[in-house]
């Protein structure tokens, strides 16, 4: 379970069935908790932990 301060909001954009689990794509741009404003999430890192429904997940990939 996620218990992480939520810093933005985003949509999953894509849901693709792997060899044990499930990738999830993330649109890039997110919405910023504290401002409203919709910025690019430029300052993601391999490993980062994402809140998707309450469920922790680790960011395993970035670009395209």
């Amino acid at each position: 379970m996620f218990t992480g301060i939520v810093e933005r909001v985003s949509k999953v954009v894509e849901i693709n069935t792997i060899v044990g689990g499930m990738r999830l794509k993330v649109f890039s741009e997110a919405v910023s908790s504290t401002s409203g404003i919709l910025t690019p999430w430029q300052d993601l890192a391999t490993g980062e932990s994402i809140s998707v429904d309450g469920a922790c997940l680790s960011l395993i990939e970035t670009g395209d």
